[in-house]
């Protein structure tokens, strides 16, 4: 068995940049048994190489963690980005409401929606005659109006060249009655606001 200081000044030298043909040479040279620098340089080459084996191995485990840990992130990334495109491609099924099925009487809600189309149509009438001094001569010129629920649009009649009263219709499906808007038998009429009466 090699001696403590034999080993501490074979592992100096060694870190001094001793070759080992020369660490041998001087501990031979001062009177050291040949078996036992031998051993010497054997045990701290060993315990070196297994120094530089475990670096390599410790490096090879970083590496490999490190890959393992890329390829579980990128796995998990696909899978997570592939969902979500995916999702993007469902359409949720249609869902309609029949309004006789929630409690609505369809001919009064339609009514209603009349009656707020024929208001708004009516205020646009004005708005349009305060800019021009005359009514439209089409409802096509205020642009973007309401259509009837049945569908097609509201009656409207203009009267004069230019356009200085008009009547404005529409049927309604229940049988409300209304003196406040002019609602009689069925059908809503407006009249001009400004203009002639």
């Amino acid at each position: 068995m090699a001696k403590q200081e034999l080993l501490d000044y074979v592992k100096k030298a060694s870190e001094l940049g001793k070759t080992r043909a020369e660490i041998e040479h001087s501990l031979l040279a001062v009177g050291w048994r040949g078996d036992d620098v031998a051993e010497a340089i054997g045990i701290l080459e060993g315990a070196s190489q297994n120094a530089k084996n475990n670096e390599k191995n410790r490096r090879l485990g970083a590496a490999l963690g490190k890959n393992i840990l890329y390829f579980l992130l990128f796995f998990l990334f696909g899978i997570g980005l592939g969902g979500f495109i995916f999702s993007l491609t469902l359409k949720p099924a249609p869902v309609e409401v029949r309004k006789e099925a929630a409690g609505f009487d369809v001919k009064k809600v339609n009514d209603g929606t009349r009656i707020s189309d024929i208001l708004t149509i009516r205020a646009a009438l004005e708005e349009f005659y305060k800019k021009t001094k005359s009514y439209p001569a089409s409802l096509d010129q205020l642009g973007n109006i309401p259509q009837n629920p049945s569908g097609g649009n509201y009656a409207y009649t203009p009267i004069g060249n230019p356009a200085q009263a008009y009547i404005l219709n529409a049927q309604l499906e229940s049988s409300i009655q209304n003196q406040d808007l002019n609602i009689k038998d069925g059908f809503l009429t407006l009249k001009n606001q400004q203009g002639q009466k």
